[in-house]
């Protein structure tokens, strides 16, 4: 006869109205729930005309003795959370010259226990409050951002107007890198003889590199006859390892056969190194 919902919805809460209790000293009735209420949401409890009184009556839209709501509607709140940032969580090649951290919260938030670290380094930032609470800006000091550097800004303490606080929560960025990407080894190495017959050739870079430029376009292979540089076939494969910091070269390699592999300008590193 009790039925909880969001409100407008047709989808019912399941409780457990076998374990429900009843205080007769305050009229309270306590349904136990079988599953936990979303956060910043609105719900209802309605009620049908088939709850009674112990005198007989019984709801007549909403109605006992005087006038009282069929529907009762209820808010659940929610801490505050972080709308955006800028840089954006997980930014790539940002500068070295980033002189500020700016946070956008989804509502007023006390400034009083508000704490950001930038780290590495563990760098206490002062904030300076923007907007009603909801924007603030954190000057980072001259020369604390390094290239190709991941940092993390931890927030602390952000609590809204009802005391409610935000778990403690991180924000990533990471600078750009400006060495371009080198290579330090390769498999086999180069104008070595006598090689095994393999599946694949490796060649390992010095930093992770960008997936988008590791490919047969920028990474050819040849067969040398006659000292000119022939098509192999069928077409060589080039991928890029789990670790982003391999290339491979699959081909049907046959024994007998001098290759050439050759890495043309545009293979780039993830730091936007080229």
């Amino acid at each position: 006869n009790i039925i909880l919902s969001e409100k407008d919805s047709s989808t019912d809460i399941n409780m457990d109205k076998s374990k429900a209790t009843y205080n007769p000293s305050n009229y309270t009735l306590t349904i136990p729930l079988l599953s936990k209420l979303k956060e910043a949401t609105t719900y209802q409890i309605r009620m049908l005309n088939s709850v009674t009184a112990e005198n007989g009556a019984t709801l007549n839209n909403g109605t006992i003795t005087n006038p009282k709501p069929e529907i009762i509607l209820f808010e659940t709140i929610a801490p505050p959370v972080i709308s955006s940032s800028i840089p954006a969580d997980g930014a790539l090649n940002i500068e070295t010259s980033l002189n500020e951290f700016k946070i956008y919260f989804s509502e007023t938030v006390n400034p009083d226990q508000l704490v950001a670290v930038l780290s590495p380094g563990n760098i206490a930032l002062v904030k300076n409050e923007e907007t009603e609470g909801v924007v603030y800006t954190f000057p980072i000091p001259n020369g604390s951002l390094v290239q190709g550097t991941t940092y993390e800004v931890l927030l602390v303490g952000a609590k809204d107007l009802k005391g409610l606080q935000m778990p403690d929560t991180t924000v990533s960025f990471t600078t750009k890198y400006t060495v371009p990407p080198q290579i330090t080894l390769t498999v086999p190495e180069a104008d070595e003889m006598d090689v095994p017959l393999m599946t694949e050739a490796l060649i390992h870079f010095n930093q992770k590199m960008d997936a988008a430029t590791i490919n047969a376009s920028r990474i050819s292979l040849k067969r040398i006859v006659a000292g000119n540089p022939v098509d192999v076939s069928p077409a060589p494969s080039v991928s890029l390892s789990s670790s982003a910091d391999i290339a491979k070269i699959s081909a049907d390699y046959k024994a007998g056969e001098k290759y050439r592999i050759t890495v043309l300008t545009g293979a780039s590193g993830v730091k936007n190194a080229s």
